[in-house]
């Protein structure tokens, strides 16, 4: 029992406020099961939802055409109703528009959340641009009205964008062109795709042609083809000298470049100048009247011979370069002119025609199969005890006294049949009883004529590099067909072309026409008559190669 002696003004107020006291410390102390906890009457707003894209993405550029990529939108949790975001792309280092965009840009292109979502892809389209560039950046962003109910916590990517392309490759767009005296001709060094940097190329020059023959747009050797450029144009113009000659060369090969990879295979471009090409005449330069053949009057029951006419009437005293209306030069294995009585020569320029023409090298002996099986043999089971022994066979590999199979392997030139392709030689050791070539030659190395002109061009044997058979037109132009006495002072240019008189040396060599009836033979023409005839595809014949011309 509490008592309590108020009095003064107030009294009553005070009174009851103690009494609420002593109320609420009353269930304080003594508890109640019912929960009589007052309820806030402003109540919080809910937590709003998170909207986000990536910070950082990267996407590969398709390899070719385009391809939709997507940028992932995220919310932390579903919504109760659709939402609208709006997106947009800037370029950074990227391009959007141009001929070597990256990407289609997006101004103002909506996409619609539908509730209940919380993840949705949105586009972005890339595009190959064929473009060497590396790594490319650009924004993407989201917006969207503002809602109590979200918020976008993160609304711009940066996107890499990832190239598809590698360093592009450079070559020539053409092996070879033929330019006549007072005309031009072009070709291109062109790249395999674009680059976003310049491409040099460094060039060296060959060939017969000297400086007078011809001029080019080419300031220098150093060839620079601009970023963002496919190509650079290359012209030879040939001069006109009036002088009577035959053909010319000039040659471009790359030999070095920068910001790119050189296509070792198109790597070399030949600008052929025919000059006054002419037939070349039979060689004849006597008469016959049906019983001697080396008469030097024409007898007059027997007019219009052979020797009245063409070159080889032009008789003159000086046969230093070709006896009786034929002009030969020799050249040097990089394709240099050499002097008329030169002891040692790769190859030989007809000036009449324009053509080159293999200088075959002397006949060399080959050694029995049977011996090559027995080296085989040992070397296989001791290589360093048994090296190789046939090097100067090997490296004697044009030898006049080699032979092969006639083989083509294009459809478009071998007649209907590709002959006979014969067996790889071993590569340690690349010799036969037939043939056989160097031991560091970069493959095809079997005795048939397309493994033949295939290391010829691939050694560019005096700088030539579209070595091939002769028509037969082509071989019988080489032969001089007269019955007289030849000049003791004719040089001559083909001392191991004629079998009979450089003992092992073959006899008959091929040209690349198959036979009309039978495509199974090919025609060949004998050295030593000049004498075209067939020859089966799979025996084994000489073969002199031959490059430019015309028939």
């Amino acid at each position: 029992m509490y008592h309590w002696n108020i009095s003064g003004p107030g009294k009553s107020a005070l009174a009851l406020s103690i009494m609420l006291a002593l109320v609420g410390c009353q269930s304080g102390h003594e508890g109640s099961d019912d929960d009589t906890s007052p309820v806030d009457p402003s109540p919080t707003n809910p937590t709003s939802i998170e909207i986000s894209v990536p910070s950082t993405l990267s996407l590969s550029e398709p390899i070719s055409g385009s391809s939709t990529e997507s940028i992932v939108v995220t919310l932390s949790s579903a919504l109760s109703q659709n939402i609208t975001l709006s997106i947009a792309t800037y370029d950074v280092t990227a391009r959007s528009d141009g001929t070597f965009k990256n990407y289609d840009p997006i101004s103002s292109q909506t996409i619609t959340i539908v509730a209940g979502e919380t993840t949705r892809n949105l586009p972005l389209n890339l595009v190959h641009n064929n473009l060497y560039e590396g790594s490319k950046l650009l924004h993407y962003t989201i917006s969207a009205a503002s809602s109590d109910s979200y918020s976008i916590t993160n609304a711009r990517t940066l996107v890499t964008l990832l190239d598809s392309d590698a360093e592009p490759t450079v070559r020539f767009s053409d092996a070879s062109k033929t330019v006549v005296e007072g005309d031009s001709t072009d070709s291109h060094i062109e790249l395999s795709h674009y680059s976003h940097q310049d491409v040099i190329v460094n060039l060296e020059q060959s060939g017969i042609a000297s400086s007078d023959d011809f001029t080019s747009n080419l300031p220098s050797l150093s060839v620079i083809i601009p970023a963002e450029s496919l190509s650079h144009n290359v012209e030879v113009t040939a001069q006109q000298d009036g002088l009577t000659e035959g053909g010319e060369s000039v040659i471009y090969t790359m030999v070095s470049s920068g910001n790119t990879s050189i296509d070792t295979s198109n790597n070399s471009l030949s600008f052929y100048i025919p000059g006054d090409k002419e037939i070349n005449d039979t060689g004849f330069a006597t008469y016959s009247d049906g019983a001697s053949h080396d008469l030097m009057i024409e007898p007059a029951n027997y007019p219009g011979q052979d020797a009245t006419y063409g070159l080889d009437a032009q008789d003159g005293a000086d046969h230093s370069n070709g006896e009786h209306g034929f002009k030969f030069t020799k050249l040097d294995y990089s394709g240099n002119v050499l002097a008329n009585d030169a002891v040692s020569w790769s190859c030989v320029r007809d000036e009449r025609t324009g053509m080159y023409i293999e200088a075959k090298q002397q006949p060399v002996d080959l050694p029995s199969q049977s011996d090559i099986d027995l080296w085989l043999e040992a070397y296989q089971e001791d290589a360093e005890a048994n090296p190789y022994p046939w090097g100067n066979e090997s490296g004697s590999w044009r030898s006049s006294a080699y032979v092969y199979t006639w083989h083509d392997s294009e459809s478009s030139t071998n007649g209907g049949n590709l002959g006979h392709k014969n067996e790889d030689l071993f590569a340690e050791g690349p010799i036969s009883a037939q043939c056989a070539y160097p031991t560091n030659s970069s493959g095809n190395r079997r005795c048939d004529s397309e493994a033949y002109l295939a290391n010829l061009n691939a050694y560019a044997i005096c700088g030539v590099t579209s070595w091939r058979l002769p028509s037969p037109v082509e071989a019988r132009s080489i032969v001089n067909y007269s019955v007289g006495a030849e000049d003791p002072i004719t040089e001559n240019y083909f001392p191991y072309m004629k079998g009979a008189s450089v003992g092992s040396a073959a006899k008959t060599v091929l040209t690349r026409s198959s036979s009309v009836s039978g495509s199974g033979s090919a025609w060949c023409m004998d050295t030593q008559t000049g004498q075209v005839k067939l020859c089966n595809k799979g025996t084994y014949q000489g073969v002199i190669a031959v490059s430019g011309g015309v028939e």
